[in-house]
């Protein structure tokens, strides 16, 4: 699954863009969330690692 890129417009089922660099690493949006009343709440998002890490190298 090296390189490969999921589209949502291309592959409706998919729940959002995910991407799998050279190597086969996962990189998509996660979410931070916090449990309140036995309930998960998305407090944040953490864009993909080729955002986060633009002008790291």
């Amino acid at each position: 699954m090296k390189g490969l890129k999921v589209n949502v417009d291309k592959y409706p089922g998919a729940l959002m863009y995910t991407e799998f660099d050279n190597k086969g690493d996962l990189d998509r949006m996660s979410f931070m969330v916090e449990v309140k009343n036995g309930k998960q709440e998305v407090v944040d998002m953490v864009p993909p690692a080729r955002f986060s890490n633009a002008g790291c190298e």
